[in-house]
């Protein structure tokens, strides 16, 4: 945030006085849940509480503050390495 911004909050834009707004409430709606909510449990449960906002706008928020849901599923194994293989020189 600029100085100006800091010294005077009405300078801020709409969009960022909102942004601010619903960080508060997508981290507390994280935090609550376990912090495995994703993007879209969390836009549904906004709107559950009545704030209207667009999806891709939790995800930009959720991406600014580095928040990010539980991933499904097993990690990735690529190769898998084996011993024997070991090329003499």
């Amino acid at each position: 945030m600029r100085c100006a911004q800091q010294r005077q909050p009405e300078q801020r834009s709409a969009r960022r006085v909102q942004d601010e707004m619903l960080c508060a409430q997508i981290e507390r709606i994280w935090t609550l849940n376990l912090c495995v909510y994703g993007a879209r449990k969390i836009w549904h449960a906004l709107k559950r509480e009545g704030i209207e906002t667009a999806r891709c706008t939790v995800e930009r928020l959720m991406r600014t503050t580095g928040i990010a849901g539980m991933r499904r599923g097993k990690s990735v194994r690529t190769t898998h390495s084996n011993s024997k293989d070991v090329f003499p020189l």
